[in-house]
């Protein structure tokens, strides 16, 4: 058993590392004009590299802000919008959802492979920046399949290794 948590973390920690869906960071800057309410400034983009190169997605983003988890009947809309960038002033302190439902393509047919829910945060007097990053669902899903698979096997050898040495010392 002592064998098999190292052997879980590793697995855990491969899938994670490689399956990136999409990356999200939520920052929190204090607004140059205080206020008792705060600021949010959504911001995506195709790849961790576009990111870094400030490089918005060209697609037409389709989110909204929710003062609850849009999935639930309660919760209410506060502002949609459809662009890589935007931004929401004036709201109440608190937690709050983005729903990024997907992009809209050349076609102006909707690609919901990217749909999505994030929680976040706004504090007054601050403005809180999200940064969306979003990959191809197939490629991520199929590397963390790949890994998990990978090191399953390996694992599973590295089991009938050890069952065969074990068998062999007890003849």
């Amino acid at each position: 058993m002592k064998r098999c948590c190292p052997a879980i973390a590793i697995v855990y920690f491969l899938i994670s590392t490689i399956s990136a869906c999409s990356t999200i960071s939520e920052n929190h800057f204090a607004s140059q004009s205080p206020s008792p309410t705060g600021s949010l400034i959504v911001s995506t983009y195709d790849t961790k590299r576009a990111m870094n190169d400030s490089k918005l997605t060209d697609h037409r983003m389709e989110m909204a802000i929710y003062d609850g988890n849009p999935k639930n009947a309660h919760s209410r809309l506060i502002r949609q919008a459809a662009g890589a960038e935007w931004r929401v002033d004036n709201l109440p302190p608190g937690e709050y959802y983005l729903k990024v439902s997907g992009w809209i393509d050349e076609t102006q047919k909707m690609d919901k492979s990217k749909s999505q829910v994030h929680k976040f945060s706004v504090s007054e007097g601050e403005v809180t920046v999200v940064n969306l990053v979003l990959t191809d669902y197939a490629k991520s899903t199929a590397a963390a399949g790949g890994a998990a698979l990978g090191t399953a096997t390996l694992l599973t050898l590295g089991f009938c290794v050890a069952l065969v040495l074990a068998v062999i010392a007890a003849l």
